[in-house]
């Protein structure tokens, strides 16, 4: 199949625009950094990222740098994006609205190495237990399970058992309660094979 033919000129002489003719008379040069430099002085972003990309990775990585300090200001989906490339999903932890915790937990899911994925849920629960929405600390204790943090989850049981110590009506109510209490701090030992510091 014969290619399709789109004849064009390098200079177009109808045209007065002298940042495109210095974007041309880059890239005729193979100068892709004075190309990009010229694109973003103009604010035209997405032509930046295309010829960053011929221009190197070290080229890429500062465009796209300069672009997000621009750009993801006004839209959140490229803020979330930043910290996603720059593998930096400590910030979208700590700087998004604790109100979509779930989407952020979803982040964490689907990005977060191993090593951090502990971690960063510490640090979201910890947010949402600071809170005064009681909902939201409510669900601080999903994220301690998640980091395997025996301590901060016993707090919260804890602390839930004796909320409802009022309520029991009898020892036996309360006996049932303590020993649900035990279960659910043991399985949880096992299930993330706590070793107590103080024992070894």
């Amino acid at each position: 199949e014969a290619a399709v033919s789109r004849p064009f000129t390098l200079y177009s002489s109808g045209t007065s625009n002298d940042t495109e003719q210095l974007i041309t008379r880059s890239i005729v040069l193979g100068d892709f950094e004075s190309a990009v430099n010229v694109c973003l002085a103009s604010e035209r972003y997405s032509d930046a990222l295309l010829l960053a990309i011929c221009g190197g990775s070290d080229l890429l990585a500062r465009t796209q740098k300069t672009y997000f300090e621009h750009q993801s200001k006004k839209f959140a989906y490229l803020r979330l994006l930043e910290g996603i490339m720059e593998e930096d999903l400590a910030s979208i932890v700590r700087d998004a609205d604790v109100h979509e915790w779930s989407s952020i937990l979803v982040v964490l899911c689907t990005f977060a190495q191993s090593k951090d994925f502990g971690p960063l849920c510490q640090v979201l629960g910890d947010r949402l237990l600071e809170q005064q929405d009681a909902e939201l600390r409510k669900n601080a204790n999903l994220f301690y399970l998640a980091a395997g943090n025996l301590e901060k989850v016993s707090k919260i049981w804890i602390h839930e058992f004796e909320s409802q110590e009022s309520k029991d009506k009898d020892a036996v109510t309360y006996g049932a309660r303590l020993q649900a209490l035990i279960e659910k701090v043991t399985i949880f030992r096992k299930a993330i094979d706590y070793q107590d510091s103080a024992l070894t």
